[in-house]
């Protein structure tokens, strides 16, 4: 897991936030390892989506996204909810 910084954190309140808007998280733990969760195993799940514990990789939200069909059309700039306001 790569290490937290306060550079950037918008980016992924912005991605984990994207990601726990597109359904359950119980649902997206089904899809991705193939078993229905224990409470622990869950809530480790959820720490991992959490920015205020964690920095998800890119090998976790790809393979968020990827189980995640509603997100496959969606930007980047969305994803990550990046404004292009004038003083950016």
């Amino acid at each position: 897991m790569p290490k937290k910084t306060e550079t950037g954190d918008q980016y992924i309140k912005a991605a984990t936030d994207v990601i726990k808007g597109a359904g359950s998280l119980r649902d997206l733990y089904i899809a991705i390892h193939g078993n229905e969760p224990s409470r622990q195993e869950l809530q480790r799940f959820s720490n991992r989506l959490n920015p205020a514990r964690s920095n998800p990789g890119a090998d976790m939200l790809g393979l968020c996204v990827k189980h995640l069909p509603c997100l496959h059309d969606m930007t980047l700039r969305d994803f990550f909810g990046i404004r292009m306001d004038a003083d950016d």
